[in-house]
């Protein structure tokens, strides 16, 4: 019987080994950062107004709740800076974003897929369908990918598309990434909070059609990814090498749950 995976293990493993040994092999998931616990609330609510359950005001008010709450919690900002452009960025999009009026909407759909070896699940934030047209839209809170880091970041979407077009194989797929701390102004990605007043933009999409060479390209990935698993000894830590250095890399320091035990090991 294949092997369970999510979209979520795969990147783990892609960005750092050893965050994974931790996190999967052993089951230690570890706490939660600033930006994994806000980041989850501007994701509930975006999804409840693009359901029609909460009004724009009302997702500001309750956005303005979950950052007092994780003040409470102890849980901190790199810099007063960064927290305060986290937070302007967010709340301008929870501001003026336009629930999506999409025809045949489904919103955190679950799906499963069988690549490779191993069937891949999770839930897709939002797809709908007009016409022969498929739109998959992911929500993002964190920074704009560079082009390095689309190149693996994107094999999320192409999971959802080639899930999708199991059942509707007629269907053109089209895939986007929703980056809600950024506008569009023109063709580039500005950060929602330097966006002059009265100056036009558009949603901050970064977006891609599904192609057979697509597919292929997620073949090659899954099983790459899977094979330099495989490879690797549960029992051996020194076999699931660090991919950056704990004490200087932002992701360690602020978003990976064992940057303690690296630094130690």
């Amino acid at each position: 019987m294949p092997q369970l995976f999510s979209y979520s293990r795969l990147e783990t493993f892609v960005g750092c080994p050893r965050n994974y040994y931790w996190t999967y092999i052993k089951g230690h998931r570890g706490g939660e950062s600033i930006y994994s616990y806000l980041g989850t609330a501007a994701h509930d609510l975006v999804e409840a107004m693009d359901k029609g359950e909460i009004s724009n005001d009302d997702a500001v008010s309750r956005f303005k709740e979950e950052v007092d709450n994780a003040d409470m919690l102890g849980l901190t900002w790199i810099t007063p800076k960064s927290k305060l452009n986290y937070v302007e960025c967010i709340l301008h999009y929870l501001q003026f974003h336009e629930a999506s009026k999409e025809p045949n909407q489904r919103i955190e759909d679950v799906f499963a897929v069988e690549i490779g070896e191993i069937v891949i699940w999770g839930f897709i934030d939002r797809w709908s369908r007009d016409g022969n047209t498929i739109t998959i839209t992911d929500y993002k809170t964190s920074s704009k990918f560079s082009a390095a880091e689309l190149e693996h970041k994107k094999m999320q979407l192409f999971i959802y598309a080639e899930a999708l077009s199991k059942y509707y194989p007629e269907y053109t797929i089209k895939i986007r990434y929703d980056m809600l701390k950024y506008a569009k102004v023109g063709k580039t990605l500005k950060p929602r909070n330097e966006i002059p007043m009265n100056k036009e933009y558009s949603e901050g999409y970064v977006a891609m059609e599904y192609t057979e060479d697509n597919r292929q390209e997620l073949c090659q990935f899954v099983n790459d990814t899977m094979a330099q698993i495989n490879a690797r000894d549960p029992e051996d830590i020194f076999t699931w090498e660090m991919a950056r250095d704990p004490k200087t890399s932002f992701f360690c320091k602020s978003l990976c749950a064992h940057c303690d035990k690296c630094c130690c090991n």
